[in-house]
């Protein structure tokens, strides 16, 4: 199934026409640009048709089918890495780095086309399959389209392969005879998969989650929204929220407006008898009002945080996040202020940000306090 991303905003953008005639009909006042407050509002109700059109019919950020060999990623980067990927050459991928802890790092790709590794989700030791991939892979829970596909640092019961020795030795305390496979076991070592797409027929990247309804992946994937008739993911996540706080305010001032414009003569059944229209619309924009701002919250919430409505809700079934505390935070958090600039200011990339997990587990518990920087 695609994404009907013509016809679920034509009826939203219905729904707001009709409400606004409703407002018209209840509060003539809104008619007459005497008051600024008046101004204000009609300035609010064209800022969200601009803002939900151009959320609604912005690409989310759907995966293309790139090629990243995450061996060749620094386990810790200042900076998440951009992929800026030639049209031309779509299979290779330029990976432009940031500063490097350690200067003299290779970051020369060490997959080789006859070594493929899978894991399974029960802890159970990981294989190596020589010759084509195996026939059947196991799949992830937080994707039935989606299953791990080759294990990219040291997880726990890693296997290091005789070819790419020299890279892991650097990492981990362990040595092996060349020619020697072996199996070792680190606690706090964190094991990062990369995902294969059967649907998209590509490997994922991290924070990517492939869309039913939009029958694509969708990096930095966030939620399917059908209000908009499409997925809210890295390219248009800063303009949803954008809209959320419009809309909010909206709903708000509407309100402010239709409480203003009750007529207060008579008793109760006359008074229920002229105002039925607005107490009706009352409740509808206090209702809508209360989830708009919560929504509103909540993702205000997951920008501070670096987190997506998916990770949040579907931690224990995420295969890069599973095994990390849900206590500490996000893994890719580095502080409020760096999460809010990432979010709104940072320019994005050609196709899609490649995100890099934290090579071990924290070693101290977190602090019950928000951390700025």
């Amino acid at each position: 199934m695609h994404c009907h991303r013509s016809s679920a905003p034509i009826y939203i953008l219905l729904l707001h026409i009709l409400v606004i005639l409703s407002m018209l009909w209840s509060v003539p006042e809104l008619a007459a640009f005497k008051e600024p407050s008046t101004i204000v509002y009609w300035t609010l109700v064209f800022l969200v048709f601009v803002c939900y059109i151009n959320t609604s019919y912005r690409n989310p950020g759907f995966v293309h089918e790139i090629k990243i060999f995450s061996d060749s990623i620094p386990a810790h980067p200042t900076e998440n890495i951009s992929i800026e990927i030639s049209s031309s050459h779509r299979s290779q991928a330029s990976i432009g780095f940031a500063k490097l802890k350690d200067s003299n790092y290779d970051a020369t790709p060490t997959k080789f086309s006859h070594q493929r590794y899978i894991s399974t989700d029960h802890d159970d030791p990981e294989s190596i399959i020589q010759g084509k991939a195996g026939s059947q892979v196991e799949k992830e829970l937080e994707d039935e389209n989606s299953g791990p596909m080759q294990i990219d640092v040291l997880g726990n019961k890693p296997i290091i392969d005789e070819l790419e020795e020299e890279d892991y030795s650097s990492r981990s305390p362990t040595s092996a005879t060349p020619g020697e496979q072996k199996i070792q076991k680190f606690d706090d070592v964190i094991v990062t998969e990369t995902r294969f797409c059967t649907i998209c027929t590509l490997e994922q990247p991290m924070r990517a989650k492939h869309c039913r309804d939009c029958g694509k992946c969708v990096a930095l994937h966030d939620h399917h929204c059908p209000w908009l008739g499409i997925c809210i993911g890295e390219r248009n996540r800063r303009q949803f929220w954008m809209y959320l706080l419009i809309e909010s305010g909206l709903i708000w001032w509407s309100g402010f407006w239709l409480f203003r414009s009750f007529d207060m003569r008579g008793g109760i059944v006359e008074w229920m008898e002229i105002n039925w229209l607005r107490l009706f619309a009352s409740i509808f924009i206090v209702f809508f009002a209360v989830m708009v701002t919560c929504l509103l919250l909540f993702h205000t919430y997951l920008a501070m945080t670096n987190q997506t409505t998916w990770e949040n809700i579907s931690w224990e079934k995420i295969s890069y996040l599973k095994k990390w505390p849900k206590e500490f935070g996000s893994p890719f958090s580095k502080g409020i202020l760096w999460n809010l600039y990432f979010y709104c200011c940072r320019p994005l990339p050609k196709n899609y940000t490649s995100w890099i997990m934290p090579l071990r587990l924290p070693e101290k518990k977190p602090k019950k306090c928000l951390c700025l920087v």
